[in-house]
């Protein structure tokens, strides 16, 4: 039997009070084990990135249980154990490319030394030796993009979470991006589960789960 990296039980995610309350996530009930493929689908504003957060552990159920095992419910989902792509990449800007994908390796204690090492194959992976030594602003929005999924996979998690990972990608290019990434993912033996609009994307994953008004449906 597979193990279990993330557990949703019943999880709801609710903003806002009164008459301004929005239900981002509806009582989602899900299991990603190693080396899990999914592609998360569903048209904007149904919930996919909000799902991703609470899965991640970047945000905290309203209602309902995260579990990650043998965590449980845990505070703190180390990069080791999610690795987080963002739609924007939410880089910082202070730092070099190199730098940013360093971040997650630094705060799992790695030297300085080891994990610039480690940043740089990464970036290599991704094809982005030539700006390693480029700030965030100098970066066009594709090169953020690959920065940011280098920068998930920098620690080798069990789990890679990627929100739109390709949005700024041509064709050609997010389709290279995606075989360098499940590559990565199968190099550590890791799930991924990536939110995407596009349907070339989407069928490259074994699973679909689908988004509607924050209800999630999973089927193969």
């Amino acid at each position: 039997m597979a193990d279990i990296l993330v557990e949703a039980r019943e999880a709801s995610l609710v903003y806002g009070k009164g008459t301004g309350v929005v239900e981002a996530v509806a009582r989602a009930t899900c299991t990603v084990e190693a080396g899990d493929r999914i592609a998360l689908v569903g048209p904007s504003g149904s919930g996919k990135s909000t799902l991703l957060y609470l899965l991640a552990g970047l945000e905290r159920p309203s209602s309902g249980q995260i579990l990650w095992p043998p965590l449980g419910d845990a505070r703190f989902v180390s990069p080791i154990v999610a690795g987080f792509a963002f739609q924007s990449p939410n880089l910082l800007p202070a730092l070099t490319a190199i730098e940013n994908v360093a971040v997650p390796l630094l705060i799992a204690g790695v030297a300085v030394a080891q994990a610039h090492e480690t940043a740089a194959a990464m970036l290599a992976r991704f094809d982005l030796v030539d700006v390693a030594d480029r700030y965030a602003e100098d970066l066009s929005a594709g090169q953020a993009e690959r920065v940011g999924l280098a920068r998930a996979l920098v620690c080798r998690p069990s789990m890679v979470l990627a929100d739109e990972p390709t949005g700024q990608l041509d064709g050609s290019t997010a389709t290279r991006v995606i075989d360098r990434l499940l590559e990565a993912a199968d190099d550590s033996a890791a799930a991924v589960i990536v939110a995407t609009h596009d349907e070339r994307i989407a069928l490259r994953f074994r699973t679909r789960w689908t988004m509607r008004h924050g209800a999630l449906e999973t089927a193969s």
